[in-house]
């Protein structure tokens, strides 16, 4: 994993006899070198670590008790000059070193239990633990999702991180959460939600739960969740506001009423589709009317087979978008092409029906013939059309008599001016 690497070590320990034997262990290793910067008081470390370049420190390794520092103390305040460097605790207290693993610490070793083969192994694995972190934390801060972190301490959720994209979502600055305990950051949470949480930081997964909120802060938001446990206590929750996802599905089951009035009081076709098998399973009597075709004919067709060339397309690139899970609008019109040869417009309007994993497989729809005033709207624009010409035209009669006008003036001019000139020069020979 590290042969032959050079692995630059901030080692801080006051203890001389202790010091020299690290520095034996480090430097017998056969697979790696290990340049070692000694610092023997917390003072000293604190320095040399704020002038020095973070990116040049690939691991410390601490004792706890130093001339000016005394147990937790001195691993914290390492700890907040250092961040992101993974830190190795070596000290003769093993209960003091396991509380700075709880803080952070990527491991501990006990002085008195202490071998070659121990040492170099923790400060490669406390390295490459950090490395794995810092993928992870790269995924996270990238990711479109919202996440939050916590850690399970003392049987509770306690906010321990963020992404930026948290901030966006939630439209607020989540540093306000942090290091509180869910409940408080959170008042409103419900505790089934808590109890799914604390369920998947011991393994039960928790996924596509939907999720209302509303406080003060964030006002009546819906949010799809996932909460996976990440390392030992540890929990990452995702969530992306489906807010206006379920206002459009409200305003759809609106639609859908109205235009079921719509249905029961004009003569409006009805069919059903089946987009896995791209087929009509059921058209009712208007559209056979309508089309020209009858139903046995319909039944074994889809809707590309009846539509127009640019209507296809249209219909296509909607569909791509519904299996790619966007917002489609619920209504369009399309061009079909009757039985005859004949084209006829109509306006839909769909009910989209999903299986259990959400996926849209077909529709329920009520088409509308629009064809006159596809027709109408057609005249009018030839008509529009026809008056902007003419009026082009016009302009144009008008531009090029101006013109020839302004030639015949400017002409008549010249030869003012010409005459004028020659009787003046006449005028001069005189």
């Amino acid at each position: 994993m590290f042969e032959n690497q050079e692995i630059n070590v901030l080692y801080i320990e006051d203890n001389d006899s202790v010091a020299k034997l690290v520095f034996q262990y480090l430097k017998i290793d056969n697979y790696s070198k290990y340049n070692v910067t000694h610092k023997k008081t917390l003072t000293d470390s604190l320095e040399y670590l704020k002038n020095t370049n973070l990116d040049d420190i690939d691991v410390i390794l601490m004792d706890l008790n130093l001339p000016n520092s005394h147990g937790i103390n001195t691993y914290l305040q390492v700890r907040n000059h250092s961040l992101f460097l993974p830190i190795v605790i070596i000290s003769g207290f093993e209960d003091l070193a396991c509380k700075c693993v709880k803080l952070g610490a990527q491991d501990y070793l006990i002085k008195d239990s202490l071998s070659v083969g121990i040492l170099t192994r923790s400060l490669q694995y406390a390295i490459e633990r950090v490395k794995l972190e810092r993928k992870y934390m790269n995924v996270i801060q990238t990711s479109s999702l919202g996440y939050h972190l916590y850690e399970k301490i003392d049987g509770k959720l306690i906010f321990k991180g963020y992404n930026k994209a948290a901030n966006e979502i939630l439209k607020l600055d989540n540093d306000q959460f942090l290091d509180k305990e869910i409940s408080e950051a959170f008042p409103t949470l419900s505790q089934k939600v808590i109890d799914g949480y604390m369920k998947a930081i011991d393994g039960t997964p928790y996924t596509r739960q939907i999720i209302e909120y509303n406080d003060d802060r964030i006002k009546n938001s819906n949010f799809i969740v996932n909460a996976y446990k990440t390392s030992l206590n540890n929990l990452a929750v995702t969530f992306e506001d489906i807010t206006e996802k379920i206002k459009a599905q409200k305003n759809l089951k609106e639609s859908e009423y109205k235009y079921r009035h719509l249905v029961e009081v004009t003569k409006a076709g009805i069919y059903e589709l089946d987009f896995i098998n791209d087929k009509f399973i059921y058209v009712n009597d208007v559209i056979c009317e309508k089309t020209g075709f009858t139903r046995e004919e319909l039944l074994d067709m889809g809707p590309l087979d009846i539509l127009t060339e640019e209507s296809a397309k249209k219909w296509i690139n909607r569909y791509k978008a519904l299996k790619n899970g966007e917002y489609v609008d619920a209504s369009a019109e399309y061009q079909i092409i009757k039985k005859d040869g004949s084209l006829l417009w109509v306006l839909i309007v769909a009910e989209y029906i999903e299986d259990e994993n959400n996926i849209v497989t077909g529709a329920n729809v009520v088409a509308i013939d629009i064809h006159n005033k596809k027709v109408m709207e057609a005249k009018l624009k030839e008509h529009e059309d026809k008056v902007f010409s003419e009026l082009e035209n016009k302009i144009h009669t008008w531009r090029e008599e101006t013109k020839r006008k302004n030639n015949i003036q400017s002409k008549q001019l010249s030869d003012i001016n010409n005459e004028i000139l020659s009787m003046t020069a006449i005028g001069e020979v005189a």
